[in-house]
């Protein structure tokens, strides 16, 4: 990890000097967007393999690609996540993530039961805001379990956000904690309640991960078959924190938010003179 971080110190005095050159001298730009977009992907492909590394002491993976989960035993065989090779200039969009492959991606994730009441929106459907969810039943009472995937831009207010502990005088909560890796990506649990003024004890246990890029993806559980107006079937949700944490960062998750479109109206960086 030093030596990846020393080569990304050098690749940045290096974009400042070609930047300080370029104020100077007419170049080929079309040339340094192409360098600056492969570099880009770059980058991308290192902190997803960092996002990886960083999580080993959360689950660790077992001969076949069985995920050793807190219990001791093993879930299903890891779905593969296939990334976008580096491409030239003008290679073409990722592919579109279905909503069967979510559908698909959670349930090879989750440990032996049942599941049920499946839903899902992939990243081509309209509107482009991918999730999916479903009913789990590890024997113990039904409990619904969903993912949210979205883009945000990084540095923002809403970026922000997520990669801070709520405060409990406006989201009550039992525990919130911090985990910041090396690359920048933050992983947070939160074991909180549905409804703020606790008048049903619905708890709303989740687990966020934000990448530099900003990547954003949500896991959330409850001891209930639905968020709300569903009867509570069970002291608390059934998955671990830290296997909802092992769930969000692997998957086809990363690869679904590649493949949500850009916003028409998203502004665009303009060369300076």
């Amino acid at each position: 990890m030093p030596v990846e971080h020393d080569e990304e110190h050098f690749e940045e005095r290096l974009g400042h000097a070609l930047h300080d050159v370029g104020d100077r001298f007419d170049t080929d730009r079309a040339a340094l967007a192409a360098a600056g977009r492969a570099r880009g992907r770059r980058l991308v492909l290192r902190r997803r393999a960092a996002v990886a590394g960083g999580v080993a002491g959360i689950a660790l993976v077992g001969v076949g690609g069985a995920l050793l989960v807190p219990w001791g035993g093993t879930s299903a065989p890891q779905p593969s996540s296939s990334t976008v090779a580096e491409q030239p200039s003008g290679a073409p969009a990722p592919s579109p993530v279905t909503g069967a492959d979510l559908i698909r991606g959670l349930e090879e994730l989750l440990p032996g039961g049942k599941v049920s009441a499946q839903e899902a929106r992939g990243t081509a459907d309209s509107p482009p805001l991918p999730y999916v969810r479903l009913v789990y039943d590890d024997g113990k009472g039904a409990a619904a379990i969903g993912i949210t995937l979205e883009r945000l831009e990084p540095g923002s207010e809403n970026a922000r956000r997520w990669a801070t502990c709520p405060d409990k005088t406006v989201v009550p909560h039992d525990g919130c904690e911090i985990k910041r890796m090396s690359d920048g990506t933050v992983l947070m649990d939160v074991k909180g309640y549905e409804y703020p003024d606790r008048r049903v004890d619905t708890k709303h246990w989740y687990a966020s991960l934000l990448t530099p890029e900003g990547h954003h993806i949500t896991i959330s559980e409850w001891n209930a078959p639905a968020g709300k107006d569903a009867p509570i079937t069970r002291a608390e949700p059934p998955l671990p924190t830290e296997f909802l944490k092992a769930i969000i960062t692997r998957g086809p998750w990363l690869d679904a938010i590649d493949a949500i479109p850009e916003a028409p109206d998203k502004p665009t960086a303009t060369p300076s003179a």
